[in-house]
């Protein structure tokens, strides 16, 4: 279960990327970085900052092939 102290919501992470919102919420469903929680979406803190800094993480596993 994703707890809140371990998410953004979509805004935070908006304010954080400086995308549109449709980018980061593509972002969530193609890379797995988020999940949609009651009709609004919650981005995974670690996968987040993991995926804008480059990393070679949860981010590449999760893009499809």
């Amino acid at each position: 279960m994703l707890r809140k102290k371990d998410s953004l919501s979509i805004t935070e992470a908006i304010d954080i990327a400086e995308v549109h919102r449709c980018t980061l919420i593509s972002w969530c469903k193609r890379y797995g970085l988020g999940i949609k929680i009651g009709g609004r979406w919650r981005v995974k803190k670690d996968d987040f900052f993991s995926f804008l800094r480059g990393d070679q993480g949860r981010s590449e596993q999760n893009e499809p092939r």
